[in-house]
């Protein structure tokens, strides 16, 4: 993850130029750079702090340039659609099912059942991951939570939290009796229990800043699953986890070994889309 430091002093980029940025192939490839450097400066397990200083040098140099911090992830310029099926054979959320001459209908919809409940399912998350992904970079350009709602999820209502009078009008008078007559009943006068109401009817923060928190919230946990499972693999079936293991130790072999060739022949039988 990149690191923030202080705020630029140059002026701030305008939304529109900002998220322009993301189609630029010049900040795309400073994009690339930056954390290929960056992966070079982190040890196996953990950061020294020097390294951690090298790396937020390395970011102040990149905002010099660009006027804003780099994206969090080389996604964000690089949306290869190819990443999610390869992350999913890293971290073994994937499997396979042997059908042979003999095999019933029955017997592969129990192995499919049993596969499934260890992968999961994931449909349309993709587009939601890059939005919150997109919004944290954007918290870390200075964008406001509320900007980032309208910018990337197009909200147009929700901006800002309601006024005393908007969710007073918003809370049902039924409602509203009940709720100051619980609180009553627990010894709490009638203008606390009031206050109370009210705090809770308006909110701590606007609708659309909470949305957006918990988009940024949900990532970063997708993340850290993501990350633990790359680090050791979750086995679903025992083949589909020998292959994983097979392909995780071609880094470990010669470019032009027998082993190696055979393993990226069947790579590319399994995913002749990536061209890997």
């Amino acid at each position: 993850m990149t690191q923030r430091g202080p705020r630029a002093t140059r002026p701030r980029l305008s939304m529109t130029a900002t998220l322009k940025l993301l189609t630029d192939p010049q900040f795309a490839e400073a994009v690339k750079n930056f954390h290929q450097e960056a992966a070079g400066m982190r040890t196996a397990d953990a950061m020294t702090a020097d390294a951690e200083d090298r790396l937020i040098a390395l970011g102040e140099r990149f905002r010099v340039t660009w006027g804003v911090l780099p994206p969090p992830a080389v996604l964000l310029v690089d949306p290869d659609p190819r990443r999610r099926v390869v992350e999913a054979m890293g971290s073994g959320r994937w499997g396979l099912i042997l059908v042979f001459p003999w095999t019933t209908d029955t017997e592969i919809q129990a192995q499919s059942k049993a596969i499934r409940k260890v992968v999961g399912k994931r449909h349309h998350d993709a587009q939601e991951e890059h939005r919150a992904q997109r919004a944290d970079w954007l918290e870390g350009a200075g964008f406001s939570r509320p900007q980032v709602a309208k910018a990337i999820w197009g909200r147009r209502h929700g901006l800002r939290r309601p006024t005393q009078a908007e969710a007073i009008r918003a809370l049902p008078e039924e409602q509203e009796r009940q709720l100051i007559e619980q609180a009553t009943e627990q010894g709490i006068s009638h203008n606390q229990a009031e206050q109370h109401l009210l705090r809770q009817a308006r909110g701590s923060e606007a609708p659309a800043s909470a949305m957006v928190r918990m988009a940024e919230a949900r990532e970063a946990a997708r993340v850290e699953h993501l990350n633990q499972d790359l680090a050791t693999p979750v086995v679903s079936e025992p083949l589909s986890a020998a292959i994983t293991a097979l392909f995780r130790a071609l880094d470990d072999q010669e470019a032009d070994s027998e082993v190696r060739v055979k393993a990226r022949a069947i790579h590319r039988a399994l995913l002749p889309s990536t061209g890997l």
